[in-house]
């Protein structure tokens, strides 16, 4: 009785572990088929997309990153917001300005670089005669089916590091800048370390591997193997229990 109790534990064990499936995401997210649409409220402007797309799907889009100009050439970090939000509404701004946008999208592991940028701009009208909150202040919506291309960012040098994006279609050329902090290499080992390997950390190579662990014990299939395992073994527990007593 001891060694079947043994042997179908085993079989348990063995197919509880194969069913856990690993996922590594090595791609970028993408906004293909996705529009961002600018309207005007007031002094905010309020900009809506279409939720971007990440393969494999065991990953997942983890935040949406906004950059904001002014004058449509230097590009800098606005906000974040979470990957299931596609709206963002953009307050206290200035009427008579242009206000250009990108946003870039961020998986759950991290993939975003050199990845395409959903891109926008739209000039606040004045104020309507008569004043009055809220609303529209008579300017336009306007909608941008066209992605950037946007490459790697550069060494961070004085705590800055730039990078550049484009559109073939539009002609269009931008510049993004971000805050960054030098990465520390140790004195004398400057050519022991390949940049490529440099650049990329154990840390990252461990979380482009996403273990599916939960959901398969959230499923009805996880939820019955383990009540099945849990059970095997409480009565192989009381068989060796009721033996030892035996013996003594």
């Amino acid at each position: 009785m001891k060694k079947i109790l043994l042997l179908i534990l085993s079989i348990f064990l063995i197919s509880f572990i194969s069913s856990l499936s690993i996922c590594v995401d090595n791609d970028p997210p993408t906004f293909v088929n996705s529009t961002l649409t600018l309207q005007q409220s007031g002094t905010s402007v309020i900009l809506t997309w279409f939720a971007a797309t990440d393969i494999p799907a065991c990953s997942g889009i983890s935040y949406y990153q906004i950059f904001r100009s002014t004058d449509g050439v230097s590009f800098s970090p606005l906000t974040t917001v979470p990957g299931t939000q596609t709206q963002y509404t953009d307050s206290s701004l200035s009427y008579g300005t242009t206000y250009y946008y990108t946003i870039h999208v961020f998986d759950i592991v991290g993939n975003n670089e050199a990845s395409e940028a959903l891109y926008g701009f739209i000039t606040l009208s004045s104020a309507p005669s008569g004043g009055g909150g809220g609303g529209s202040s008579g300017g336009e919506d306007y909608k941008f089916d066209n992605l950037l291309t946007c490459g790697e960012w550069s060494v961070c040098e004085d705590e800055i590091q730039y990078r550049e994006c484009s559109s073939e279609s539009e002609g269009l050329i931008i510049n993004e800048t971000r805050s960054c902090t030098p990465e520390f290499i140790p004195l004398g080992n400057e050519n022991e370390y390949p940049e490529e390997l440099q650049e990329e950390s154990y840390g990252n190579f461990l979380t482009g591997a996403v273990v599916k662990t939960g959901e398969f014990i959230g499923s009805d299939a996880g939820g019955v193997s383990i009540l099945i395992g849990l059970l095997l073994l409480g009565g192989f527990s009381i068989i060796v229990a009721v033996k030892k007593n035996k013996s003594s």
